[in-house]
C-alpha cells in the first residue's frame, strides 16, 4: 500500500495519474477546448474527456458527434468511440436515429450502435423531428418516416427553408417555402393547414411563428407579426422588428428600443434595451447601452440577476449554465479569444482559449 502511494506521488503509475472515467450524467457535459482541440468538461470546469478531438458536437441521447482520423463518428460520456470515425458528415442523434453521409456522399440513418437503419440513398438528410425527417432527392425535398418510407407523395422545391433547417415538424407543423413570397403550413400527413403570402415565415416556437410582411406606413422596412398553427394572426399587434418566441417571451422593437412581449402580444417588459437576447430558463441577456461590451442577465420582471458579464457573445441558459465570451477583442472566432461558462450566480465555470486551427 505504501509502495503504491509512493509510485503515485512520483507519477510512475499510469493508473494513479489518470482520473477515473466520467460517471455522471451525460447531460451535464459541456464542450471545452485547449490548443485548438476539443473535449468535454464537467460542471466544475474540469476536463473529463480530454481535448484531443478536432471537433465535437454537444451530447444528445447519450452520444456526441466527434471528428477523428477517419472522419466523423460518435463517442460516449467516457470519451470512447462507440461508432468509429468513418463518415463524411454526421448529425446529432434525434429520436433514436442520426443522419450520416457515407463516402459516396449519400445520406442515410444509423441507430446508437452504428447499425444502418435506413440505407444511404439521399442527396441530403436532416434530423428526425416529430417522427419525420426531411431528405433531398435530386433537386427536391420530401419527408420520410423512421422506416425510410416516404411519409406522403408530395415533393417540395429546394429553398433556403430547407437549406437552413427551417422546415421540420417542430411542434407538429412544418413551414414550407414554395416560392418567393409563398409559404404553406404542412400537417404530418402531408395535408395543407394554410397558405400564406409573406416575405419570410419562421418555424413555430412556443406555439407561434414569426412572419415578416412587406412594410407599411409605420415602419420604414418590413413589419413583423405572429401567427398561430392555423395560419391566423395570433394578435393584432405588429412591430418594426421582432424575434421568435422563447420561454414564453419574444423580443420586439418599438419606439427605438427593444422590449419583450408575452403570448397575448402585450408588453411584459417595455422597450428599454438597445441589445437583447432570448429568454431561456427564466433569464435573458440584455444591454441597455449598446456600446457597453458587458451583458446583464435579467429575469422576466426585468430585474438584473447577473450583472456585467462577458464582452461579446452571451448565449441563453441551458441546464443552468450559459456560454459567454470572456475576452474577445478581435471577435469570438479569432485565435486567442477567451470564453467559458457561467452558472446562474454569474460564477465562471471553466476558461478556454480559442485556437487558430480549423481543419475539420
Amino acid at each position: 500500500m505504501r509502495r503504491l502511494a509512493f509510485l503515485c506521488l512520483l507519477g510512475l503509475s499510469t493508473a494513479c495519474s489518470e482520473p477515473p472515467p466520467y460517471a455522471g450524467d451525460w447531460r451535464d457535459l459541456l464542450r471545452g477546448e485547449k490548443d485548438s482541440k476539443f473535449g468535454f468538461v464537467d460542471r466544475s470546469g474540469r476536463f473529463v474527456i480530454a481535448p484531443t478531438f478536432k471537433f465535437v458536437a454537444p451530447f444528445t441521447e447519450g452520444l456526441a458527434g466527434a471528428y477523428g482520423s477517419g472522419g466523423y463518428g460518435y463517442i460516449d460520456k467516457t470519451g470512447a468511440w462507440v461508432i468509429r470515425p468513418q463518415f463524411g458528415h454526421a448529425w446529432a442523434f434525434s429520436e433514436g436515429l442520426a443522419a450520416i453521409e457515407d463516402r459516396r456522399r449519400r445520406w442515410g440513418f444509423i441507430d446508437p450502435t452504428g447499425r444502418l437503419v435506413i440505407e444511404p440513398r439521399f442527396d441530403e438528410a436532416h434530423q428526425f423531428v416529430g417522427g419525420l425527417a426531411a431528405v433531398k432527392v435530386g433537386s427536391e425535398w420530401a419527408f420520410i418516416d423512421r422506416s425510410g418510407r416516404f411519409a406522403f407523395d408530395r415533393r417540395f422545391p429546394d429553398t433556403p427553408n430547407f437549406l437552413y433547417w427551417k422546415s421540420d415538424f417542430s411542434e407538429g407543423v412544418a413551414v414550407i417555402k414554395l416560392k418567393h413570397g409563398h409559404f404553406t403550413l404542412l400537417a404530418p400527413d402531408g395535408g395543407e393547414i394554410a397558405s400564406l403570402e409573406a416575405d419570410e415565415v419562421h418555424r413555430f416556437r412556443d406555439g407561434l411563428a414569426l412572419v415578416r410582411l412587406p412594410h407599411d406606413d409605420r415602419c420604414h422596412s418590413q413589419i413583423y407579426r405572429y401567427i398561430d398553427k392555423t395560419g391566423a394572426f395570433a394578435f393584432p399587434e405588429r412591430f418594426c422588428d421582432a424575434r421568435d418566441f422563447s420561454d414564453g417571451m419574444a423580443q420586439v422593437f418599438a419606439a427605438g428600443k427593444w422590449g419583450y412581449i408575452d403570448k397575448t402580444g402585450a408588453f411584459a417588459l417595455e422597450p428599454q434595451f438597445e441589445v437583447t437576447g432570448e429568454f431561456s430558463e427564466g433569464l435573458a441577456p440584455v444591454k441597455r447601452d449598446g456600446r457597453d461590451v458587458h451583458w446583464d442577465y435579467i429575469d422576466k420582471r426585468g430585474k438584473v440577476v447577473i450583472a456585467a458579464v462577458g464582452d461579446g457573445r452571451a448565449d441563453p441558459f441551458e441546464r443552468g449554465v450559459a456560454a459567454i465570451d470572456l475576452h474577445s477583442p478581435n471577435g469570438f472566432w479569432a485565435a486567442g479569444a477567451r470564453w467559458g461558462y457561467i452558472d446562474r450566480t454569474g460564477r465562471v465555470i471553466g476558461v478556454f482559449t480559442r485556437g487558430s486551427s480549423r481543419t475539420y
